[in-house]
């Protein structure tokens, strides 16, 4: 889980909140949060702006996360929460594993394409370091999730996933390329999302069953 989750001191002559009180309004707070950053950008907004936006104190804000990075770090959770689940309720033209994996990646980068704002708040953000990123990727499932497209890979080729752990990342960093194209560069006549990711696909898959 993202970091920046905090246990409230009681304050005085105030009941201490409950854990449904708080999970609210940290839920509150990211769904501003996201919209925000949607909105005007992440460097953009800061916890002052956050607040006033929920109609709360800058101090209060402080007392659900510690900072701006870790309200972004939840909002990405999210995003790859929503991503996921889409990819998992993708249908395949066929039961084959072939299949299974091409309608997987499909699903990965429609999702981005139908949700632009998504994708720049989550790769594309200013102000955010890499070693920012480095911690929501060794707290969060994020990096977990993505093995789906190992699991897949390896399944369509036959072979271990580790055998065709290489391959996996390749295609991950494809279908990131694919989605990052066609929504920063809209106005080239690139071939339909699908076209590309087949054939990014079927390339993967079939230097994976040459390993």
């Amino acid at each position: 889980m993202p970091t920046g989750k905090k246990t409230l001191r009681k304050a005085r002559g105030r009941p201490p909140l409950s854990q449904e009180q708080v999970g609210d309004m940290r839920a509150r707070i990211a769904e501003a949060a996201r919209r925000l950053f949607r909105e005007e950008g992440y460097e953009a907004v800061s916890m002052r702006r956050l607040a006033s936006e929920i109609g709360c104190t800058p101090m209060s804000i402080y007392s659900y996360y510690d900072s701006k990075i870790d309200v972004l770090r939840l909002v990405w959770s999210d995003v790859f929460a929503e991503v996921f689940a889409h990819v998992a309720r993708a249908k395949a033209k066929g039961r084959d594993a072939n299949a299974v994996l091409h309608a997987k990646c499909r699903a990965y980068v429609q999702y981005w394409l139908d949700h632009p704002e998504a994708y720049r708040m989550v790769f594309m953000s200013a102000g955010v370091t890499q070693s920012e990123v480095s911690v929501f990727v060794d707290e969060s499932t994020t990096a977990a999730d993505y093995r789906v497209f190992a699991t897949s890979l390896a399944a369509a080729a036959h072979r271990a996933e580790g055998d065709v752990a290489e391959h996996a990342q390749a295609l991950i960093c494809g279908l990131n390329g694919i989605a990052h194209t066609l929504i920063t560069i809209s106005g080239f006549a690139w071939a339909p999302a699908n076209t590309l990711v087949a054939v990014l696909v079927e390339g993967a898959a079939t230097t994976a069953r040459a390993v």
